[in-house]
């Protein structure tokens, strides 16, 4: 599969590789290239955080490799074999104005701006959050539709009332890159993942221990576990005891 990937020449590669794997913004990736691995070692040393580089997706450049960004809004460019892990993911996609529309209205005169009409906003993934000094938020995002992306960079665009309450309350390094020039430290993100490698041990547990206790129920239960871990029951205690 590397070799196929590798030896492909179209300029959509990435952009395919990304759809294929189901990447969409803000879906965390584990990055296996030699040197931002190296990065985040020194990293470790210095701030005693992070173990793998994990960063947000953030979208396709140059139609062959992957922008991204870690929880403090550094961006770093890497290739689709650099890729190791993926963790999907929610995106945050909000009604943003576009910046020819933003353009347009400045050319009138201020009291001609309002009201602002829905059609004068489209549908946008945010990638990051920018913080001011005084606290203030900015979303920058990239639109749906490409033919709004006329910058060919992340726009800082104004949101509609509705979306830039839900942006605000979700501006924080658990779920998206916030730049700020106070704390711009290298993390990794990686929130959530050691919480959830133990929940699947537990589940792979659970599933070998009952099925060692002849435990059909319990069988049953890890199979389809869902969002919490089944507890062990006392014939799994036993039967993992006497194994191990």
């Amino acid at each position: 599969m590397k070799q196929a990937i590798a030896s492909a020449s179209s300029p959509d590669t990435a952009m395919s590789l990304a759809n294929a794997l189901g990447l969409r913004p803000l879906d965390r990736v584990q990055v296996a290239n030699a040197r931002e691995i190296a990065e985040m070692r020194t990293c470790q040393r210095m701030y005693g955080h992070g173990e793998l580089p994990f960063f947000y997706f953030q979208r396709v450049i140059d139609g062959e490799r992957f922008e991204l960004r870690n929880p403090g809004g550094q961006d770093v460019v890497v290739g689709p074999l650099d890729i190791c892990d993926i963790r999907h993911g929610t995106p945050l996609i909000v009604k943003a104005m576009p910046q020819p529309v933003f353009v347009e209205r400045l050319k009138h005169p201020p009291a001609a701006r309002w009201p602002i009409t829905p059609e004068a906003y489209a549908d946008a993934y945010v990638l990051f959050a920018a913080k001011g000094t005084g606290g203030s938020l900015q979303a920058h995002v990239w639109f749906v539709d490409p033919a709004l992306n006329v910058t060919g960079r992340p726009w800082a665009a104004p949101l509609s009332d509705a979306d830039r309450r839900v942006f605000e309350s979700s501006a924080r390094r658990s779920v998206m890159p916030v730049v700020e020039s106070r704390r711009s430290g290298p993390y990794s993100a990686d929130c959530g993942c050691a919480q959830e490698e133990k929940r699947n041990l537990l589940t792979v547990e659970a599933f070998f221990a009952s099925a060692l206790a002849g435990d059909s129920a319990g069988v049953a239960k890890a199979s389809s576990c869902g969002l919490k871990p089944p507890r062990k029951t006392r014939s799994a205690q036993r039967a993992l005891s006497t194994t191990y």
